[in-house]
């Protein structure tokens, strides 16, 4: 695959420039796969307390499963960083989560 070293280096941010208030938020990321087939891509849209804070679009995504054994972490990022320019491993929230909300939507 020709492509195989940019899709593992490349990484995406979708940012806000305002910073949050210390009250309670309701943060949802909606991504819209842009398939049908393999690592086709898609749009991801950000939103805060149902506003619209910022939106991307990646032009592809993972092909096949490099790790095993990475782990899903809410609240902490144990094994392997989304990006070192932002934070380093072992990285933990330190704030509370109230709620976390998976809707995986059938493929189609």
């Amino acid at each position: 695959m020709q492509n195989r070293k940019e899709i593992r280096t490349s990484h995406r941010a979708a940012h806000c420039s305002d910073a949050l208030t210390a009250d309670k938020h309701t943060i949802v990321f909606d991504f819209t796969y842009h398939g049908p087939g393999v690592a086709k891509g898609g749009t991801g849209v950000l939103k805060v307390d149902g506003k619209e804070v910022a939106k991307d679009t990646q032009p592809n995504s993972i092909v096949f499963l490099e790790v095993t054994d990475e782990s899903f972490d809410v609240g902490v990022d144990a094994r392997s960083g989304v990006n070192d320019k932002d934070y380093q491993v072992p990285f933990a929230f330190t704030d509370k989560i109230d709620k976390l909300t998976f809707n995986l939507a059938r493929r189609r």
